[in-house]
């Protein structure tokens, strides 16, 4: 048996009868998860509270279900897919990893290897009927919505929210670290959204609001593995979906959006150019110019940085096959062991 049946929760004449604390507790259950969704975009809350706000939300939540497992509400259930040893094979060779070089910077990173397989065992106790699943979704879909409006804000009064890296000050980054990660979340609401729309699952004005906000928005990110990635993944969708007609729709509606956002914006049409050469020369092993102008710190293109973090990533491996050179500890390889990878004059 793959996975225990859900028991516990509130009936009508139960919540009847529960205590205020009860009823709480039941609330945040039911309803967390889809705050925890709507708050894992908000990567620069770290930057007041030293931790995002989505860690503090998961806290709450658990603390929630807890109290209603020791009050029997509800019930702690294990799942037994073969995933979950998958999961356990990648925590336990990470560990290990760790543990034998003990990389200096990377106990956080340690821990967000150990105790998010606990937090995946929270969401699969908490999303269990097709409702959960449908306010989860629903959840995500708005999130992309709010973050790809305030990216539109942002772009059209040049400012931002925060520049955690003055790599890429230049680009989009909404409420993420990276422009590069705000461009891979907004992709995949645009597909949440198509897919919800297709299974009448959402109100169709949130699917196609939520995919035009995104397909506008993406390309301000100048992600070049963005662009690629937004049109191959929704059109995707269209042969995934349950109903193949009412997902086309969409989908064609989103790619519309996103082919205008580009095409018209000088800026961004010039960065899809660019990034057609690059796969152009990828493929045909040549190499051409970019027209577009890359942040420049200490006469080194910051966008090409990714060429030697791949080759000592590379050498990291050749030198270290089995466990790396430790978990967490790529920064402090690359910044010693591994320094001749740098470029000259690199900080």
């Amino acid at each position: 048996m793959p996975y225990v049946v859900f028991l516990g929760g509130f009936d009508g004449l139960t919540w009847g009868r529960a205590s205020r604390l009860d009823r709480a507790a039941e609330l945040i259950a039911t309803f967390g998860v889809a705050v925890i969704v709507l708050t894992l975009p908000l990567e620069f809350t770290a930057k007041f509270l030293d931790q995002q706000l989505s860690r503090f939300v998961i806290l709450v939540v658990l603390v929630a279900f807890g109290y209603l497992v020791v009050k029997r509400r509800r019930t702690l259930v294990i799942p037994r897919f073969a995933s979950v040893w998958l999961l356990l094979v990648l925590v336990i060779v990470s560990i290990l990893s760790w543990l034998v070089t003990r990389a200096p910077g990377s106990t956080n990173t340690l821990l967000d290897i150990a105790l998010y397989p606990f937090v995946g065992l929270l969401i699969a106790n908490l999303v269990v009927t097709r409702e959960d699943h449908r306010r989860a979704w629903i959840a995500f879909i708005v999130s992309g919505l709010a973050v790809a409006a305030l990216g539109a804000v942002l772009y059209l009064a040049h400012a931002q929210i925060w520049a955690p890296n003055p790599a890429v000050a230049h680009r989009v980054n909404i409420t993420f670290a990276d422009p590069n990660i705000t461009a891979r979340f907004l992709t995949l609401c645009a597909c949440a959204a198509v897919l919800l729309f297709a299974a009448r699952k959402s109100p169709p004005w949130l699917a196609f609001a939520a995919a035009v906000a995104c397909a506008v928005v993406l390309p301000l990110t100048f992600s070049r593995s963005g662009l690629a990635l937004f049109i191959l993944m929704v059109a995707l969708m269209v042969p995934l979906a349950f109903n193949r007609r009412r997902a086309a729709a969409i989908a064609v509606v989103a790619l519309i959006a996103f082919g205008l956002s580009t095409g018209l914006n000088p800026d961004t049409r010039q960065r899809a150019a660019d990034a057609t050469m690059t796969m152009a020369d990828f493929v045909t092993g040549t190499h051409h110019a970019t027209s577009s102008t890359p942040a420049i710190d200490n006469g080194i293109a910051l966008e090409d940085n990714r060429v030697f973090l791949v080759a000592a990533g590379v050498k990291m491996f050749t030198d270290h096959p089995f466990l790396g050179v430790g978990y967490g500890g790529y920064q402090h390889a690359l910044l010693t062991t591994y320094r001749r990878f740098l470029p000259t004059g690199y900080t």
